[in-house]
């Protein structure tokens, strides 16, 4: 005698390979984009870490004057300051950079116009050794 479908146990069986496929496939895919959105999350940290170094390194090597204040350093008269996690030059409306918690600037007296800093994003602290050099900037 010809057959002419599936059984019922045939069905089941395909269905319950089906589902199993399916979850392995949405378990890869939640963990995907779960890793990729932590690749993105760092490489916008280091992005404005990077921007953050970059314009505090320029403003500082061509300084004329440098104040170190505890919530602030003043560079040539403009304020450089950290509001709602936003570096931030002169005015609230000039936004450097985001994500930054804390910056520590101090002037090493050892050593003539020499500057360290750190720059604090979440858990990643960026150090730099900045050398005042407004003399040749003249």
């Amino acid at each position: 005698m010809k057959k002419n479908g599936y059984t019922l146990i045939e069905v089941l069986m395909a269905t319950i390979i089906l589902a199993v496929l399916l979850s392995y496939v949405l378990n890869f895919l939640y963990y995907y984009n779960a890793f990729i959105k932590k690749i993105e999350s760092n490489v916008d940290i280091q992005e404005n870490m990077k921007i953050a170094a970059d314009f505090l390194y320029e403003n500082i090597i061509k300084a004329q004057n440098i104040d170190v204040e505890k919530d602030f350093l003043l560079i040539d008269g403009k304020r450089i300051y950290i509001k709602d996690n936003i570096l931030r030059y002169d005015t609230d409306s000039q936004q450097i950079a985001s994500g930054i918690s804390k910056i520590e600037i101090k002037k090493i007296e050892d050593i003539q116009n020499l500057y360290f800093l750190s720059l604090h994003f979440k858990d990643k602290v960026k150090i730099l050794y900045i050398l005042n050099r407004s003399d040749v900037y003249d």
